[in-house]
C-alpha cells in the first residue's frame, strides 16, 4: 500500500503493515487527536494518532536504512517487525490521554500498566499470531515474551533509556549524572557501554525528557 503523508511524502507499507493498519485497534486511532485540545487554540492541529503512527513507521524504516548504509546487518524479518511495532506503539492511547494521564493523573499512563498486556491477550494478540509476528512485535514493545529480537549490533549506535529498560533507582542515578555535567554524562555512557559489552565510542545515552521519579 502506498500512502501520501503530508510530512514524509509517499510512505510504502508492506502487506504485513497494511494488514496491521486495517485492524480495528488501529482504525480506532483515526478518532484520537495527537495534540488533544490544542486545536481549540491552533485550528490546524488536527492530525490524529493514526497519522502519527504512520509517520513513526516511515521514520523507523529510514532509521533501518541508515543502519544498513552504515554497515550493520538488519534482517528483513526484523525490519518488518520494527515497522509493525512502530505502527502499534500508541495503540493503547485514549482520547485526551496526555491531559488525563500526565497532567490530571486520573488514569495510568497509556504505556504503563496492563493495557498493552490485555490487548496482546485479546483480539490484537490473536491477529498478530495469525500474521506470525506476535512474540517478536511484543518484545519490541517491551512485553516479557522471552523472545530476543534485535541483534546486539543494533544497540551500538544509540540507546534510549526508558522506564521499561532500566530500573527506577538506576534511572534516577543516570539522569542525575547525565544532567550534572559533561563528565557525568560520559560516566553514564561508559556504564551503559559496559552493560552492553560494546566500546564507549559506540554508545550514546539519550534521555533529554526522562522522568527522574516514577510519579
Amino acid at each position: 500500500m502506498l500512502l501520501r503523508d503530508p510530512i514524509h511524502g509517499d510512505v510504502e507499507l508492506s502487506s504485513l503493515e497494511t494488514a496491521v493498519l486495517d485492524l480495528p485497534v488501529m482504525q480506532r486511532l483515526r478518532g484520537i487527536k495527537q495534540l488533544g485540545t490544542a486545536h481549540l487554540v491552533y485550528p490546524g492541529a488536527l492530525h490524529t494518532r493514526f497519522d502519527h503512527s504512520i509517520g513513526v513507521c516511515a521514520v523507523a524504516h529510514r532509521i533501518v536504512a541508515s543502519l544498513r548504509r552504515s554497515g550493520l546487518q538488519v534482517d528483513d524479518e526484523v525490519e518488518d517487525a520494527i515497522g509493525v511495532a512502530a505502527l502499534l506503539h500508541d495503540v493503547t492511547h485514549v482520547p485526551f490521554g496526555h491531559t488525563l494521564e500526565d497532567e490530571r493523573r486520573l488514569f495510568d499512563w497509556h504505556d504503563k500498566g496492563s493495557r498493552l498486556v490485555d490487548m496482546f491477550g485479546g483480539d490484537l494478540g490473536d491477529a498478530l499470531e495469525r500474521l506470525g509476528v506476535r512474540d517478536t512485535v511484543g518484545s519490541l514493545l517491551g512485553l516479557p515474551t522471552g523472545v530476543s529480537t534485535l541483534n546486539r549490533d543494533l544497540l551500538k549506535r544509540g540507546y534510549v533509556v526508558s522506564g521499561r529498560s532500566v530500573p527506577i533507582e538506576q534511572r534516577m542515578a543516570w539522569v542525575a549524572r547525565y544532567h550534572a555535567s559533561r563528565k557525568g554524562r560520559a560516566e553514564a555512557e561508559m556504564e551503559l557501554a559496559r552493560q552492553l559489552s560494546v566500546s564507549f565510542g559506540e554508545v550514546v545515552l539519550y534521555c533529554p525528557a526522562l522522568a527522574v521519579s516514577d510519579r
